[in-house]
């Protein structure tokens, strides 16, 4: 997908933010709340370059990093998979 931006033409790109906070942690700086805004700021900050952000949260709360076995990250890795975020 693209999008005409004054004399030039930009690819949109489709993000996704995904993020984890240990079952252990009680770090309320790392929520995945916490984690949300700060990359969903950063993403706002290069709509200019065609950048956005599909609505659909992918949050592991609760889950270690010592496993692969996460649902949010599974379901990541589908939508990469199926091209529907770049």
């Amino acid at each position: 997908m693209q999008r005409k931006t004054g004399l030039s033409t930009r690819r949109m790109t489709r993000c996704a933010i995904y993020t984890r906070q240990s079952a252990s942690s009680n770090d309320d700086l790392s929520s995945c709340e916490i984690q949300y805004q700060a990359c969903a700021a950063y993403v706002r900050s290069m709509r200019e370059l065609g950048w956005y952000l599909i609505a659909e949260r992918l949050d592991d709360d609760g889950y270690s990093g010592a496993t692969l076995d996460r649902p949010a990250l599974t379901r990541l890795r589908e939508l990469v998979g199926n091209h529907e975020v770049d």
